[in-house]
């Protein structure tokens, strides 16, 4: 009787030996993605978007920030307005770790173009207010008032193929219990949809109107802005002929 149960135990442990071995090698065998934080992104700086082995998926380049204020007729709130230029990098696509559900799907990498998303630029904010950006009716009036044309980020997503780059204008503000306002200070991080990112940059964005002459942000018009941007060669922003 005893055994018996003692070949019962060991057959136990032999079992639960080969189901812990066959989980280790799932584990080895699926890709794991480890995200190791932001850096800083400065102005006007050319920054790469990195996967796990430190290959850069694309460079965003920030170029433009402004507090962009509308006409007041408009009763539309402030926005955080800039010009990002996204480069491919070298870096391979891939599945979104949550859509690779079936081991057949692990190694495989979809398209070969990289896919940027309005979810794939995000805020960090203390007060728990949303990021929101321009929305559709807004961009219409903009264009319309102002007869210019542009690529605003967050309207569609964009697609960069190999050697290719983008220029997008993003303009946002926040939402909350309240008005929708900037607030003193927030992070801006700057990811891709179909590279296991693992460090992104992020802009660090200050606002203060009693201190304007030290904050990242300076108040500007709309029209002004608009006038820069096309003076400057923005591909983002065209005048309409």
């Amino acid at each position: 009787m005893v055994y018996e149960q003692f070949n019962r135990l060991v057959q136990l442990l032999l079992y639960a030996a080969v189901l812990l071995a066959i989980a280790l090698l799932v584990i080895a065998a699926r890709p794991v993605h480890r995200y190791r934080g932001s850096f800083p992104l400065n102005p006007a700086e050319r920054a790469p978007i990195l996967d796990d082995w430190d290959n850069p998926a694309a460079f965003v380049r920030v170029t433009h920030l402004a507090a962009v204020e509308l006409p007041a007729a408009w009763n539309a709130p402030e926005f955080v307005c800039m010009e990002v230029r996204y480069e491919r990098g070298t870096a391979p696509t891939a599945l979104r770790f949550d859509d690779q559900l079936p081991q057949a799907l692990w190694d495989q990498r979809g398209t070969d173009d990289l896919i940027v998303l309005p979810r794939d630029v995000s805020a960090f904010i203390f007060n728990g207010s949303q990021l929101m950006f321009i929305q559709d009716a807004l961009i219409a009036r903009i264009e319309a008032e102002y007869r210019i044309r542009a690529r605003w980020f967050g309207t569609a997503s964009l697609i960069l193929a190999k050697n290719q780059a983008a220029e997008t204008l993003l303009c946002y503000t926040f939402i909350g219990s309240g008005t929708p306002a900037i607030p003193p200070v927030h992070l801006l991080r700057f990811t891709v949809e179909n590279v296991a990112v693992a460090r992104a940059p992020a802009l660090y964005v200050s606002y203060d109107s009693a201190q304007s002459e030290t904050s990242v942000l300076k108040k500007v018009g709309i029209a002004e802005y608009l006038a820069s941007l096309v003076m400057d060669g923005s591909a983002a922003v065209q005048r309409k002929q």
